[in-house]
């Protein structure tokens, strides 16, 4: 599986933009690869996001365009599940960026929230931060792209631990490309094994 996370000019693909991509590469249940990168947005970020990621204009001058890195990101999420949380929003804005290059991507997806809803039905939220505490996840840098996506790759790891594997699997069966609505907040040492 890519475990994926991105930051963004705004909330709607095509218009709003990537500026942060972090991704982790899970094969056989191990980490294989890690890559992140800023991403120039060849537009100006609004402040509110600034705020919310660190990530400033200045910090995306020299930073590749989405067409500079897209071989790249393409060979990341290669024959993979494309996970993250709330994966709607992430998947819609890799497709977007994608598009923008006349290249169709299309991948199972897998969000985390969701299977979060299902297998901790009592837990009352399940956004990233409440995935972090309820967890005792380790997070340094809330709000960048890899730190967001390591800390799902920590949540399902975590899981591995706290519910039986059949129960794990039975859940990951069910959510593989639901289209269940879910809120916006991003972010698996179990192996779901996933095909």
């Amino acid at each position: 599986m890519a475990i994926i996370d991105t930051e963004t000019t705004g909330m709607r693909p095509p218009y709003s933009r990537v500026i942060d991509i972090g991704i982790i590469r899970v094969e056989d249940g191990k980490e294989v690869e890690r890559y992140e990168t800023l991403v120039n947005p060849q537009t100006s970020i609004p402040p509110f996001i600034s705020d919310m990621t660190s990530i400033t204009d200045g910090d995306l001058m020299d930073a590749p365009t989405f067409d500079e890195i897209a071989i790249e990101v393409e060979g990341f999420l290669k024959d993979a599940v494309f996970v993250a949380h709330n994966v709607g929003f992430d998947y819609a804005f890799i497709q977007s960026e994608f598009a923008r290059l006349d290249m169709h991507f299309q991948a199972t997806t897998l969000c985390s929230a969701a299977l979060s809803r299902t297998l901790f039905p009592r837990q009352s939220r399940h956004n990233l931060d409440a995935l972090i505490q309820h967890h005792g996840l380790v997070i340094d840098g809330r709000h960048r792209a890899l730190p967001d996506a390591d800390a799902v790759w920590q949540f399902f790891q975590k899981i591995g631990t706290e519910v039986s594997e059949r129960k794990l699997r039975d859940a990951v069966a069910k959510k593989l490309n639901s289209k269940e609505k879910v809120h916006r907040a991003p972010t698996i040492l179990y192996e779901p094994a996933i095909t």
